[in-house]
């Protein structure tokens, strides 16, 4: 949602401060999609020095700070670099075995949704998948809707999330997808000028005057003389 906030958002000051609520989270999923969301918004629309110069500011500040934010939260630096990925280490290790097509009974998805796709239908079932996420990108991109900045927003958010997942797509709460789709199908709203099915709107037509004075009597227009 972060690229289309940053579309939609008129003052910036409230865009700077979700980034740092981002941070604040601690979480390095969130660090990470934070780095996509930068990356695709600067895809979108061109970012000026001053705000590329803002956002590091705030990216150093955190960097800065962030040990002594630690240290109130009882962690230390090591949580950064946990070697086990908060768990996430043993899902990778599922494509530690190559597989075409499903070979056992259908899992679930856990957090790496792309290790959880592989596992339970295969290297097949996985470029599916893909395809089924980037579907709506590649139609934005290849229809006229990439000429337009609020549809470009729509996929970079769409994209965000298909990098996200890697790390942790939350495929199964319920409004992950719906929400994922619903940002699609704004992202594949046209509106095409020169469509010849779009009527063009009607010429307005100047109102009438109102009755005027002239020589102390009142003068009616034309059309209401009788």
């Amino acid at each position: 949602m972060l690229p289309i906030y940053y579309f939609i958002e008129k003052k910036k000051e409230f865009f700077f401060l979700a980034l740092i609520c981002m941070l604040l989270t601690l979480s390095r999923t969130a660090w990470a999609s934070l780095i996509l969301a930068l990356m695709a918004i600067a895809w979108v629309e061109s970012l000026r020095p001053s705000r590329i110069l803002a956002l590091g500011a705030i990216g150093l500040l955190f960097v800065a700070a962030l040990p002594f934010v630690l240290e109130l939260m009882g962690r230390d630096t090591s949580f950064l670099v946990d070697s086990r990925l908060g768990g996430r280490a043993t899902q990778i290790e599922y494509f530690d075995t190559f597989k075409l097509e499903p070979q056992e009974p259908v899992g679930s998805i856990y957090e790496v949704v792309y290790a959880s796709i592989y596992r339970n239908y295969g290297l097949f079932g996985l470029a599916t998948f893909l395809v089924y996420l980037a579907g709506p990108i590649i139609v934005v991109l290849l229809g006229p809707g990439r000429r337009r900045t609020f549809n470009r927003a729509c996929i970079a958010g769409l994209g965000v999330y298909i990098g996200t997942a890697a790390s942790d797509g939350a495929i199964l709460l319920i409004p992950t997808m719906a929400l994922y789709f619903f940002i699609a199908v704004l992202a594949l709203e046209v509106e095409d000028p020169d469509d010849d099915q779009v009527a063009a709107p009607p010429a307005r037509v100047a109102p009438e005057k109102l009755p005027t004075r002239y020589s102390g009597q009142w003068r009616r227009p034309n059309k209401l003389r009788s």
